[in-house]
């Protein structure tokens, strides 16, 4: 019996590893960016499926946990019920939080990142008494916690937690500085050997702001010297160098270890001199040098002797040091293949350093604080380095020229397997050799390297021009707001694996175009044209359409087309439409008439003075399913013409601003809109636009969505209405975006569907909601009560706003969005606590829509704080939202309008108090909360 793909439990993980928990981020799992936020609500969705998913994918789901700002508002005991699926746990904070380790009983754990106190608890400091017991010393040292009274031994949380975890592969194993009260020195926790017995499959370690005095990290290391592959060491104390001499009694060698990064603010580079002497496989070295101490003499020779295969450095020194050049020039036995600078010495110098590991290197990242050198040394690093692929050059402080372009133009470059060149240009940057011309180039050569699969055409910069791999990124600032963004990389990356994949993936990468996407303005025009017969969606908004040569463009399989036209009168005078021997066709209307599969069609003409509509545009158009016309001359029944030629198929029609309409233009059409489902309907500045709509809606018997901008009489609303109710039993979904009268809508209401209840959703605006007036309205309303599902309510005038709310709520059970609106303050102050006074007085007023509700949003405009929030009401907002369960979705919306505090928790309670359970979205004044995803 074969099975469904998505019933073998692998193939499910492997499909669910792929849904996004983060937004903005590439990587499903881990987000990469500081910014990411934490959106599983697909994921959380197909965990319902059945309890076979749910098994599947909580891994998936909690793979990982990190102290983010939306990560950070789950509920303590939810992290506690799922932290033993954990498999990556980041807690970055500083002190750490007590309370919220508790919550992580983790024994699955694969990397651990977290910070740990002096002794792990409350009490930070460290006994300094010279005369103290050796046990005493060595327990509160070790982080252990004696319980005062009772003489019982527990571990910190912390601790606990590494040393649960013995499958641990990265660990960040951070301590953090606390003052003494003895003196103005800070007392770092101790290193304890203990921690790290068990973790003998420990690949990666990073530790910082410890005390390793007395040999404690040659134990740690010993410990992991069979596995550890990545070594970081920060800012640490207490090192011995003589404890790694030879003699000594540390006899392990990190036989293993390829990577080191060593920072410290102490001259302490004794100890690294002998680490790396027992690294024989060491590949990479990261130093940060912030002191003038450093002799890296003795640091070369110990490279070049007993680490063959270390061929990347990378040096961030602030401070000018001793024998730097011979770290960079006779280190590296073999020739590096990556170099990442960052200095102070001499440019010039450096760059000839660079230059003596021309045969091997691949990766150049520079970043010099003081002058910019030559730039022919620029040139020579393209034309020498081969082998190079990437180069980075970030000048820090330095006032950099365009003329450094000209500069590599001189040359052919030698790095034909150049992928990627990055120049950052800081503020100081001389736009005095012009700018425009060069800033064209650059962007011409990123965008033929990814829109066209030919080698690059010819441009002004001839060095540029003959290398065969184009730029795989080009970042250039001129300020922080100019960035260029790199385009579609992966899929074009596919579409070079093979022909077979190039011609399967090409039609996906020119599936449709943009023209108000400003990468996609940025390609050129011969690509899209080259590449145009592939495309099914094609958007042209009113300021781009222009800049495009719709004669080049070869569309014919087009599904989806949205344009605007620049058409002449004469071309559509006479008759029904225009006559191609009067004047040559315009492209946009070849364009048109050539994809006779539309099914989406936007056609726009431009104002003044509006195009004529010609019905030959529309002539065999046979799966036509939604259109919109808008600013169009529509005399002589044009549009009833246009109207009757897509009859048969049309499902959605928007009817914009229209010129010169003739009340009767249907009269004379034999035809029935027989699919037609939604209607738009704008406000005519002339005519008797009510009748016309009437006359429309009469022809469209399976209309269920009439959106209407006009501006409606007594007798046309009451005309609209028994139309509605006599031909469209199918009509559910009414939007009125007009401010009118409580009659004027109660009329509408009442007796558009005279037989039975048949609304799902309701939208208007009135005037106002006096008290005693708007019976009458919310009556006609409540006919409806058993199908509404949306609901949004605009006033513009003062009013009574509870009771009218209050009755929907209560009454309509099936409501999953309800919106109101107050165009002009003040508001019912008293309306939250009314709501929650009416539930405690009467049973009856409890929210009939309670199970169903999933959106509350109220724009009253007393919600705001009306002043600049303090840091501490801030803080107290957070505090509130973690502990009821929400979070702001635009936190930096809310910083420019914040909201009171106050009347924030007294809406929370509301949703608590009627047990909203299914509620997802909560807006106040447009700022929208968010239900933390459990």
């Amino acid at each position: 019996m074969q099975h469904h793909p998505l019933k073998i439990p692998e193939i499910l993980a492997l499909v669910g590893s792929f849904i996004h928990l983060w937004a903005h981020n590439n990587n499903p799992c881990r987000p990469s960016i500081a910014s990411a936020r934490f959106e599983p609500k697909t994921l959380v969705t197909c965990l319902r499926v059945s309890k076979s998913w749910y098994k599947t994918l909580l891994p998936i789901l909690w793979y990982g946990y990190w102290t983010s700002d939306t990560m950070g508002s789950i509920p303590r005991e939810v992290i506690r019920r799922h932290s033993h699926v954990l498999r990556v746990l980041y807690l970055d904070q500083c002190p750490p939080i007590t309370v919220e380790m508790t919550s992580f009983e983790c024994t699955n754990l694969a990397e651990l990142s977290v910070y740990v106190g002096v002794d792990g608890t409350e009490d930070r400091q460290r006994p300094k008494a010279e005369g103290e017991a050796e046990t005493a010393g060595a327990i509160q040292g070790s982080g252990e916690v004696i319980a005062a009274g009772e003489g019982e031994v527990s571990l910190p949380y912390e601790k606990r937690l590494v040393r649960a975890n013995p499958g641990i592969r990265n660990l960040e194993w951070k301590g953090f500085e606390c003052p003494n009260e003895a003196n103005t020195d800070v007392v770092c926790p101790v290193l304890d050997v203990e921690d790290f017995l068990k973790l003998d499959g420990l690949e990666r370690l990073l530790l910082d702001h410890w005390d390793c005095s007395k040999g404690r990290l040659e134990q740690v290391l010993g410990t992991m010297a069979g596995t550890l592959k990545e070594l970081e060491v920060g800012t640490n104390y207490g090192f011995q160098a003589e404890q790694l001499k030879e003699g000594g009694d540390c006899g392990w060698v990190l036989d293993r270890l390829e990577s080191i990064k060593w920072y410290s603010s102490a001259p302490d580079e004794d100890y690294l001199f002998e680490l790396v002497k027992r690294c024989p496989n060491l590949r990479k070295l990261r130093l940060q040098v912030n002191h003038d101490g450093w002799d890296f003499s003795c640091l070369t020779s110990h490279l070049r002797t007993c680490c063959p295969k270390f061929d990347k450095l990378r040096l961030h020194a602030t401070r000018t040091t001793r024998h730097m050049d011979a770290l960079i020039r006779d280190s590296s036995r073999s020739g590096f293949r990556k170099l990442n600078l960052t200095f102070v010495d001499s440019t010039d110098m450096v760059m000839g350093l660079i230059l003596g590991h021309a045969a091997t290197v691949e990766e150049i990242y520079l970043s010099p604080h003081g002058d910019s050198g030559d730039a022919n040394n620029y040139l020579r690093l393209m034309v020498e380095c081969t082998r190079l692929r990437r180069l980075v050059y970030n000048p820090l402080g330095v006032c950099f020229a365009i003329g450094f372009f000209r500069i590599l133009e001189q040359q052919q470059w030698g790095c034909r397997e150049l992928e990627e060149i990055r120049i950052q240009i800081g503020a100081g940057m001389s736009f005095s050799e012009n700018p425009p011309a060069v800033m064209e180039t650059l962007l011409l050569i990123l965008w033929y390297g990814y829109w066209n699969s030919d080698a690059i055409k010819p441009t002004p910069a001839d060095a540029i021009r003959r290398n065969s791999h184009l730029l795989r990124a080009l970042e250039l600032y001129k300020s922080p707001k100019l960035k260029v963004d790199p385009g579609p990389f992966t899929l074009i990356t596919c579409l070079q694996v093979s022909k077979v994949w190039h011609k399967t993936l090409l039609p996906i990468l020119w599936a449709g175009y943009w023209s108000w996407i400003p990468e996609m303005r940025y390609i050129p025009a011969r690509t899209l044209h080259h590449n145009s017969h592939h495309l099914k969606m094609l958007y042209l908004n009113r300021f781009t359409t222009g800049d495009i040569d719709l004669a080049q463009i070869n569309c014919t399989s087009l599904v989806a087309l949205d344009i605007y036209v620049e058409g002449t009168r004469k071309e559509s005078e006479g008759g029904g439409g225009g006559r191609e021997g009067v004047m040559p066709l315009l492209p946009v209307k070849r364009l048109l008439r050539s994809n006779h599969q539309l099914r989406t069609l936007g056609w726009n003409g431009i104002e003044t003075p509006a195009p004529l509509l010609d019905v030959d545009d529309f002539v065999g158009l046979v799966s036509l399913k939604s259109l919109t016309v808008d600013n169009w001359d529509v005399s002589n029944g044009r549009l009833g013409m246009v109207l009757r030629k897509v009859a048969g198929t049309l499902k959605e029609l928007v009817i914009g601003r229209m010129y010169n309409v003739e009340p009767v233009f249907l009269n004379c059409e034999d035809f029935m809109l027989d699919r037609l489902e939604s209607l738009a309907w704008p406000d005519f500045e002339r005519g008797d636009g009510d009748k016309t709509l009437s006359e429309l809606v009469k022809r469209s018997p399976r209309l269920k969505t009439l959106v209407s901008f006009a501006k409606h009489s007594d007798r046309g609303l009451r005309r609209l209405a028994e139309t509605l109710g006599t031909s469209c039993p199918d009509f559910e979904s009414l939007e009125l975006h007009k401010f009118l009268q409580i009659q004027e809508l109660e009329i509408l209401i009442r007796y558009h569907s005279p037989g039975r209840p048949q609304l799902r959703k309701l939208h208007f605006a009135v005037q106002s909601l006096e008290d005693g007036g708007h019976r009458g309205l919310v009556a006609a309303i409540l006919r409806h009560a058993s199908t509404l599902e949306d609901v949004y309510i605009c006033r513009i005038n003062h009013g009574k706003d509870a009771s009218v709310c209050l009755r929907l709520l209560t009454e309509c059970p099936r409501l999953t969005r309800f919106a109101f609106s107050a165009r002009h303050p003040p508001f019912d102050l008293d309306f939250l606590e009314t709501l929650k006074q009416q539930n405690q007085q009467r049973q009856q007023a409890t929210w009939g829509c309670r199970e169903t509700l999933q959106e509350l949003r109220l724009d009253p405009g007393s919600f705001y704080l009306n002043r600049r929030q303090t840091d501490a009401e801030r803080q107290e907002k957070a505090e509130i939202l973690s502990e009821m369960g929400w979070e702001i979705v635009d936190k930096d919306e809310e910083d420019d309008e914040p909201i009171d505090g106050a009347r924030m928790k007294e809406a929370l309670e509301l949703v608590c108090l009627q047990m909203l359970e299914g509620l997802q979205l909560l807006i106040l004044d447009q700022i929208t909360f968010r239900r933390v995803p459990l």
